[in-house]
């Protein structure tokens, strides 16, 4: 075998294998049977445990499940999980959703129904969507992208805290938050659900919500049962957030250095506290996740080294064959899936393909005992982590959930919903982000405070269609899927001028900002309201007239927006808003300065994703606000911030963009995009600098070369420019500008020693390896004693990136948010970044090293720009309030804040010993399988101090391929011999190593040996036991111990006709050598 070719060794020792398997496999089944482990991969939607008349669902919202759609679905087909709720797509019988004790009172039919059958309690899961999205009466807080503009990872803390408290009230302990995607395409249907389009604040406040979500614990004098605490589900893996052109569910083209720069690293952070993850709908490099052993087994359970639970999103291994197109059938979708994968629940959700389909390739040999074994073990984990491992004698079958104790829990669920909407209420503030805030022309001073006269007269002209709206302030995933639908009689929209509040279904402090307005002012009268327009831009013919008596007014204030959506229903073709709701800014604005000279006109903006303005609506405006969801909560909160409460008295805004709000639907290009994305200008600047440095001029030809010969007509003059933006990512001003001074850096001692810094790229996580950063930073212009929140930022610009991988134009290395400054007050400021963000990416690789010789620049501020080289070199304030760009920024920026740093020269082969090395060290997790992964034994033996001195003194360098072989032979667990790692670093092509190394043959002789072993045992045991051709559907009561003699058999004699069949067709004169050794690849994989 050693000195055999290699097709034949893969088959002759998968075949063994294999037989060794189906003698072991019955040792693993525990107590439950392959149906009932196929069973506990399977999740149904809710919907199918609804009663059903004739095939079709008749359901009147009452809490409580069909015993015979129980009987049918737990009974015969063991499933294990269930999800949703009957109410996701709208009101049902007049009823918009369940309370908390309803849902225990449904949740009792389902336990009480596995336990009848002889199941595990069953999981359930559910979208819990910035709160309790499907608990009645439970408080909704801002959005993720919203919630990330306080860059604050304690308020998603808190706020992952109180969703799971919502939501194990309700008895579920699975929700399926948050999600982690880098927003890469502001027009996509979910970048509300996003944290935005950084990664290091992705990765915060990702960590920072699992964490809430998890440490969550139900107190003892609750009523409860089973779930103690719940599991965040972490979504969706990975890249899901950038598909082409904006449409959900397309393709995703990312380039492998911002996918491994950029999208892998957030999900790495959260995996790593997170119980259970979701996979997504998705093509990542042309292929489907859900068929992605890339993706699914190699970086995720590989590179991060993760070992939760992993399910699919809606239907998704079914749509590898009706919608992605790559399986012929849901057969081999199923077996494709369990193959390539590491999945462990299939979101199934509303049929029994795939716990049928899969049951068959059990039988027939196409998917392993062990792989069923695997996932069903990882799902049992999740519900022993949760407190559902299994039903206790001492549990009541009448009332599982306390349902008898109605009175105590809708109790305790209000006071706790009453002191959630509080919180709601207050971070509000923290997430309304003032992004404009200029003098209105012939005005006294700054558009916002709004500054009421003592005595009282001051009045508001209030329109657009998202000033009363609870609907258009909260989004989607609130009460249904997508938001709440018409006729609910729930968040409804008003059009009215009366102020009539809107039905806020029960939710505490729920306020619009018509109704935040009135109540700051102290009189409705204070505040005239007509929305004047539709969120389609079609005019509200009522409100006509309404501009002409703007002469009586003091301010207006504008509020445009979006309706609700996510998912495919909310695709848009168009960046733009509505041309309508553009033009009513326009229309407003010049009304107030026609009649109101010196009156600010204020724009607010509530929406899931920035859409696009004309650069004269948001220039008509004097203050622009960037509300996006802040939830139902959010009127009074955001009045409060808009006006003074008394001379001097003001609530500063504090928060900043997560994003950028581009201008152009040509250039959506997130901040941190390489360098080389660039706009072009027509040599006059007309396109804008947002980055405020010089452009790169391009002269034009004459049309004729140096010889005088036509080239074709002449070319016009360009300039290279950044691309234009309407605001910046960490835009943000408030009512007092602060000043940064005196910004050191501090790094440590290895970063100076060439070698150390390539030895410790792979730990630059660690904190103690952070570049420390000091500045002081100072609060200007508010009256004494009135603090301000100040939110710091510090960038890091690659001046080149080590490597020949193009980095970022600038990456966010630190923040911090302060609190309470007070004027006059300097307050030191000490900060630590990792020594990633001083990383690149290894060419033709997906590691990050330090990489010797890079130099880059450390500045403050979120519009500073280290790469102008004015910025490198001036000293002093160059901006000041008075100037325009100014007045969309926090403080009078010093260009001078910006700092050197450089990795010293050293041998390029450094980073890629130092993870070459880290594989062989066994000390960093699971270890390579020897011999058969390498025939280099000497790495094989040294600790990762002696490797490292072993490789650099390697006449042939260890390669990134090397790298990559030693990774995947980690993740497989067990190597073919067909691996030849080493022949990836070029020496042992060259004669290092190689078959006849005596280590790699005593192995192969070996394991050998020990299969044929198996093999005979495996024949003598199946002569001795009842022969049994079928799993036993009833019941799942097959023996799992051993694999009949005809299966194994049929099995043999399937593989030689194959192996026939392939053979004949290799033999073809028409067969190419290319093409028979390709068969012959295809073969072997099939085989293994």
């Amino acid at each position: 075998l050693a000195r055999g070719p290699t097709p034949t060794r893969t088959r002759t020792l998968a075949l063994a294998l294999t037989l060794a398997l189906a003698l072991t496999a019955g040792v693993t089944g525990g107590d439950l049977s392959y149906a009932d482990k196929i069973g506990q991969m399977t999740q149904i939607d809710v919907s199918q445990l609804l009663p059903h008349v004739d095939g079709s669902l008749s359901f009147n919202g009452s809490a409580s499940l069909s015993e015979d759609k129980l009987d049918e679905w737990l009974g015969a087909r063991r499933v294990g999980s269930v999800l949703n709720s009957p109410f996701s797509s709208g009101r049902i019988a007049g009823k918009v959703g369940w309370d908390p004790v309803e849902w225990r009172s449904a949740l009792n039919d389902l336990q009480r129904a596995a336990k009848r059958h002889g199941l595990p309690p069953v999981l359930f899961g559910i979208d819990s969507i910035h709160g309790a999205t499907y608990v009645k009466g439970a408080v909704l807080f801002p959005q993720q992208l919203t919630l990330a503009a306080a860059f604050d990872p304690d308020a998603a803390r808190e706020v992952g805290r109180r969703t799971a408290r919502a939501t194990l009230a309700a008895g579920i302990p699975w929700l399926f938050s948050p999600v982690v995607g880098v927003m890469m395409e502001p027009r996509w249907s979910r970048v509300y659900e996003t944290f935005g389009e950084d990664p290091l604040i992705v990765g915060d406040l990702a960590v920072a919500l699992v964490e809430g979500m998890q440490a969550y614990e139900v107190p003892e004098t609750q009523p409860h049962w089973g779930a103690q605490r719940a599991a965040a589900c972490v979504k969706h893996v990975v890249g899901y957030s950038a598909p082409a052109g904006g449409h959900d569910r397309a393709p995703v083209h990312l380039n492998a250095a911002m996918f491994h720069r950029a999208f892998a690293p957030p999900f790495r952070r959260a995996l790593a506290v997170s119980l259970s993850a979701m996979e997504a709908y998705h093509e990542l490099f042309g292929v489907p996740v859900a068929a992605s052993a890339d993706v699914l087994k190699y970086l995720l359970r590989g590179r991060f080294g993760w070992d939760g639970m992993l399910v699919t999103d809606y239907q998704e291994i079914e749509n590898l064959n009706f919608f992605h197109r790559t399986a012929r059938s849901v057969s081999e979708a199923v077996r494709v899936s369990m193959q390539r994968t590491t999945i462990d629940m299939s979101m199934v959700p509303n049929d029994p393909s795939f716990g049928e389909e899969l049951m068959a390739a059990l039988k027939n040999g196409r998917v392993t005992q062990s792989r069923v074994d695997e996932s069903a073990a990882r799902v049992l984990a999740l519900k022993d982590e949760l407190g559902l491992g299994a039903f206790s004698a001492d549990d009541v079958d009448e009332d599982f959930y306390g349902v008898a104790r109605a009175a105590d829990i809708r109790a305790q669920f209000a006071a706790d919903a009453a002191e959630d909407a509080a919180f709601a209420e207050g971070s509000v503030v923290n997430t309304t982000v003032l992004l404009k805030n200029a003098v209105p022309p012939g005005g006294a001073g700054r558009a916002l405070p709004l500054q009421p006269a003592a005595g009282g007269g001051f009045r508001v002209l209030l329109s657009g269609p998202t000033c009363h709206s609870l609907v258009t302030q909260t989004g989607g995933w609130s009460v249904h899927w997508q938001g709440p639908v018409e006729g609910d009689g729930e968040l409804v929209a008003l059009a009215g001028d009366d102020g009539e509040a809107p039905d806020n279904w029960g939710h505490p402090n729920a306020s619009t900002l018509l109704q935040g307005l009135r109540e700051v002012l102290g009189n409705d009268d204070a505040v005239k309201y007509c929305p004047g327009v539709h969120l389609n831009g079609t005019a509200v013919t009522r409100c006509n007239g309404l501009l002409d008596e703007a002469e009586g007014y003091n301010a207006a204030v504008v509020c445009i927006g979006e309706g609700t959506y996510t998912e495919k229903p909310g695709d848009i073709n168009a960046a733009a808003l509505s041309a309508g709701q553009q033009q009513h800014v326009l229309d407003v604005s010049a009304a107030m300065r026609a009649k109101a000279p010196g009156a600010p006109v204020v724009l607010v903006y509530f929406g899931g994703r920035p859409r696009l303005l004309d650069a004269e609506v948001d220039g008509s405006a004097d203050a622009v606000v960037f509300a996006g969801l802040p939830g139902p909560t959010a009127g009074r909160p955001i009045a409060q911030l808009l006006v003074e409460a008394a001379a001097g008295k003001v609530t500063s805004p504090s928060a900043r963009l997560p994003f950028t709000w581009h201008r152009v639907e040509s250039a959506t290009q997130p901040y941190w995009s390489e360098p080389s994305m660039l706009c072009t200008g027509a040599g006059d600047g007309s396109v804008g600098d947002p980055h405020g440095h010089a452009s790169i001029e391009v002269e034009g030809t004459s049309g004729l070369s140096a010889a005088g010969e036509n080239l074709g007509p002449p070319q016009a003059s360009f300039q290279y420019v950044p691309c234009p933006e309407m605001f910046g990512f960490g835009s943000g001003v408030g009512y007092a500008r602060f000043n940064y001074t005196g910004l050191q850096l501090t790094a440590p001692d290895w970063l100076g020693d060439a070698e150390q810094a390539s030895i410790r790229a792979g730990d630059f996580a660690a904190e103690h390896l952070g570049i420390n950063v000091s500045l002081t930073v100072e609060s200007l212009d508010l009256a004494d004693a009135v603090a301000a929140d100040h939110i710091v930022t510090i960038f890091v610009f690659a001046d080149v990136s080590g490597t020949h991988t193009a980095p970022e134009y600038k990456r966010l290395a630190a923040y911090a948010r302060l609190t309470g400054v007070l004027p006059g007050k300097a307050r030191p400021l000490e900060l630590t970044f990792p020594a990633a963000a001083l990383t690149a990416l290894a060419e033709e690789a997906h590691l990050e090293v330090l990489a010797p010789g890079s130099r880059f620049w450390v500045g403050v501020g979120p519009h500073v720009d280290c790469r102008d080289a004015d910025a490198r070199t001036k000293s002093g304030p160059t901006l000041t309030l008075e100037d325009d760009i100014a007045a969309t920024r926090d403080a009078t920026w010093d260009p001078s804040n910006c700092q050197a740093l450089e990795i010293p020269e050293a041998s390029y082969a450094l980073p890629a010993c130092t993870y070459a090395c880290q594989q062989w060290d066994h000390s960093h997790g699971p270890k390579i399988p020897n011999p058969s992964c390498d025939r280099n034994d000497a790495a094989q033996h040294l600790d990762f101090e002696a490797c490292m001195a072993h490789c650099e003194g390697a006449a042939t360098p260890w390669g990134w391929d090397y790298v990559r072989c030693l990774e995947r032979a980690r993740t497989d667990g067990v190597c073919s011999p067909a691996a030849r790692c080493w022949d990836a670093t070029g020496a042992g092509a060259a004669g290092g190593g190689g078959e006849n190394d005596d280590a790699y043959k005593i192995a192969m002789w070996a394991m050998f040996a020990l299969n044929f072993v198996f093999a005979v045992l495996l024949l003598i045991s199946t002569r001795t036991k009842p022969k049994s051709k079928t799993l036993n559907a009833k019941g799942g009561e097959r023996a799992a111990d051993a694999l009949c003699d005809e299966d194994l058999r049929g099995l043999l004699n399937e593989t030689k006709e194959a192996d026939t069949a392939e053979d004949a067709a290799m033999d073809s004169p028409s067969s190419s050598e290319l093409e028979v050794e390709l068969r012959r690849r295809h073969r072997d994989a099939a085989v293994v």
